[in-house]
């Protein structure tokens, strides 16, 4: 392994994250990789739980950060860190035993960035199978898009990146940081590669509330997407309309599944995907909408470089 990948820092943001936090402290420790070559900065998001209580028992190094917010939490992250090479991946997931370092294996002369596969945990409840049916390959997912981008639960970035185009963009709240990030380092002619053997497991939503939360996050962040990006994502009434036509149409599907329902096994499934689907989307739309109507006029400034 090149000097220059040798020495690495695992960032892991978390708020309130005492349900998960220390499997997944663990599986980064238990790793195949020399523990002198990396570090791992934990970001304690301002945590009312006992998450500072776990930081302090297991050997990393914790940070607090009281600014709440997943790219306030990360960019402190990089701040504090001292890797050339900064991987991230969140307090709710777990990462295989050579995780790290099939996940350096992909940089190569050209590459910024390395992105892994995340899958689900097997599903338990009702809406963590709803979410895996959806997203089986989380990383596949987000890659597929007509933009494509990552997500930061399992991806490792050069810090020339951070510091050529800026580190995360702080106005992007519960959604989208991380799709903003993706397109400003693309449009920097950054090449980024993929690595599926780095695998990572991911806790799904587990119940309707979480999922709620969610998906209201992830319509906001794309309403502040719609802002930040009007020529590659342009926003008009029409598109409102067949926003709300979809809506529409999937309260159909809910009802029509509920109706055909025999009490089987298969038609409850359908009924119960039918169902969370509209939650979702209804989620997403009234996150959409308070996001456009709500935004201040600071939220419309161009975005350079933070901190």
């Amino acid at each position: 392994m090149s000097a220059i990948l040798s020495r690495v820092s695992i960032v892991v943001p978390v708020r309130n994250g005492e349900r998960t936090l220390r499997r997944c402290l663990a599986s980064i420790l238990e790793g195949d990789y020399p523990e002198e070559q990396r570090e791992i900065v934990v970001v304690d998001n301002a945590s009312t739980d006992s998450t500072a209580e776990i930081i302090r028992s297991l050997p990393v190094r914790g940070v607090r950060e009281e600014r709440p917010g997943h790219s306030e939490a990360r960019n402190r992250g990089i701040e504090e860190s001292v890797g050339k090479i900064i991987v991230f991946t969140d307090a709710d997931c777990v990462v295989s035993t050579t995780w790290l370092p099939e996940l350096l294996a992909g940089f190569d002369a050209e590459s910024a960035a390395v992105v892994g596969e995340t899958v689900g945990f097997p599903p338990l409840t009702a809406v963590e199978r709803y979410v895996a049916s959806r997203r089986p390959s989380l990383s596949s997912w987000a890659a597929g898009h007509r933009l494509p981008w990552f997500q930061f639960m399992n991806v490792a970035i050069r810090r020339e990146v951070f510091e050529k185009i800026g580190t995360l963009d702080t106005r992007f709240r519960g959604g989208a940081e991380d799709i903003d990030f993706c397109w400003r380092l693309r449009r920097a002619g950054f090449v980024v590669r993929r690595r599926p053997q780095a695998l990572v497991f991911h806790h799904h939503r587990t119940s309707v509330r979480r999922l709620v939360r969610q998906h209201v996050g992830y319509g906001r962040g794309q309403a502040a997407l719609t802002r930040k990006y009007p020529d590659d994502i342009p926003w008009t009434l029409a598109s409102e309309l067949v926003a709300w036509r979809d809506l529409v149409a999937s309260a159909s599907t809910a009802v029509k599944a509920a109706v055909a329902c025999d009490g089987n096994r298969s038609g409850s499934a359908q009924v119960s995907y039918a169902a969370l689907d509209l939650v979702r989307k209804l989620a997403q739309r009234y996150g959409f909408v308070t996001g456009r109507l709500l935004s201040s006029p600071r939220s419309e400034l161009p975005f350079h470089a933070t901190r």
